[in-house]
């Protein structure tokens, strides 16, 4: 990676699990912070930026996990305190449309960005080279926190690496859930108890 590779994850928004890639009910508004319970699926999408790609770029995306503070894990079953689920509501890798950014949207490359697996949870995007403009992409993975693996208070922040490797440009809007064990959540007119 040189200089004409800078990615830089510039936000997020997290959402429930009860809707496709563009129905489904946003929990806050972007780039806001939020407590999750524990055992209840949601999904975290992410706000990504490229700058001066002169040529395309095809990489592996993966989502990674640091539990209060500590070593960031790429995200796996067992391995990390929030794991992935298949949610019934998208394909895995389907397309993703814009929806929390507002620059050029990275439409003309491979852009499976709608992760929705449990086996090796990672997304192939091609970013297509422009001569160098800002494209952004957004990325979006479906997670459950597991519980009996973290208290209440307990921190989790999130993370995307592509190919495993930090983003050169750094992280401008990272999420950070703080875990909350018990209550009620209402959506849609279903009450879930956790």
């Amino acid at each position: 990676m040189g200089a004409s590779d800078n990615y830089t994850q510039t936000g997020f928004r997290l959402r429930f699990d009860d809707g496709n890639e563009t129905t489904a009910t946003w929990q806050a508004a972007t780039n806001v912070n939020k407590t999750q319970a524990l055992g209840v699926n949601f999904r975290l999408r992410f706000l990504i930026r490229r700058d001066a790609l002169a040529s395309n770029d095809t990489n592996f995306w993966q989502v990674f996990e640091s539990y209060n503070g500590g070593t960031f894990t790429h995200i796996q079953v067992a391995v990390t305190k929030s794991e992935p689920f298949v949610s019934s509501n998208y394909v895995h890798e389907d397309e993703t449309t814009q929806q929390i950014g507002s620059g050029v949207y990275n439409t003309s490359g491979a852009n499976d960005s709608m992760c929705n697996s449990v086996d090796f949870l990672s997304m192939g995007i091609t970013w297509v080279g422009d001569g160098g403009n800002q494209v952004e992409n957004e990325i979006e993975i479906s997670l459950v926190i597991q519980p009996g693996s973290v208290s209440n208070g307990d921190t989790l922040e999130y993370r995307v690496r592509r190919a495993s490797n930090a983003l050169d440009g750094g992280y401008i809007e990272v999420p950070i859930l703080t875990v909350v064990k018990g209550g009620l959540r209402i959506s849609g007119g279903t009450i879930t108890i956790h």
